[in-house]
């Protein structure tokens, strides 16, 4: 087993508050890894420290052989991480064609993003959409809209942060659907989630943060029954359902 992501002792403090601390793993080429934990846990800091957003205090983020953890947001980009935010972040009168062309164009030549871009939207059924300004796209819509953004860079690693929230069961399926065939396309998908059956479905990893800090590291199953997650996290109604 390779690992395309290693975050070694990293550290982020926030006026004194440890946001990140002493956290390490190893994330697996091909594995879907899901990050759980309570609100304040660290995992919103965790992306953005290995997207560059933030940097970290102390502690070493290797991708692909390299150390990123100085580096800018678009210089990981261009290396092949991408991520996706809880409110999907688009330009409301451009296009959906566009929006994803556009972020093809960080990597690709105008001509080659297009193609890229309408590619994207005809494998997560949105070429229909292709000429639509995404400030009229349903919700289900601009979650895979934001999501052929994130894969339009073409990134070994994709960064999913909460891109289920706000859907109904159905539309969550559509999404999810799509994001558990990201292996086989080359894709390693990180995801952040709040709801566990969403986790169970996706994930056969799951690493669970608390204060900042790693709590467990396992299957489903064994996040589940660990009595510090059940504790920190998931309740004893969980275990006991």
């Amino acid at each position: 087993m390779v690992a395309v992501l290693t975050l070694d002792r990293v550290a982020k403090s926030f006026g004194g508050v440890k946001a990140i601390d002493d956290l390490s793993f190893d994330v697996i080429a091909g594995e879907v890894l899901g990050i759980i934990g309570p609100n304040g846990a660290g995992k919103s800091t965790l992306f953005n420290l290995i997207c560059g957003f933030y940097r970290a205090d102390k502690g070493r983020i290797v991708f692909d052989g390299k150390f990123i953890e100085r580096l800018a947001p678009h210089q990981i980009t261009r290396l092949g991480i991408a991520r996706t935010f809880q409110l999907c972040a688009v330009f409301p009168s451009l296009t959906a064609l566009d929006t994803v062309a556009l972020a093809a164009g960080l990597r690709s030549k105008q001509k080659e993003a297009y193609r890229i871009a309408e590619g994207l939207l005809e494998r997560f059924g949105l070429a229909d959409k292709a000429g639509s300004p995404s400030e009229v796209m349903t919700p289900v819509d601009m979650k895979l809209l934001e999501l052929c953004k994130a894969l339009a860079t073409q990134p070994q690693v994709v960064l999913l942060d909460e891109v289920m929230s706000g859907l109904t069961h159905v539309e969550a399926k559509t999404v999810l659907d799509q994001i558990v065939r990201l292996p086989a396309q080359g894709v390693t998908p990180i995801i952040v989630e709040h709801g566990m059956h969403i986790i169970t479905a996706a994930c056969k990893r799951v690493v669970v943060l608390n204060f900042g800090r790693k709590i467990a590291d396992g299957t489903p199953a064994e996040v589940v029954a660990n009595k510090a997650v059940i504790d920190s996290y998931l309740g004893q109604e969980v275990v006991s359902a």
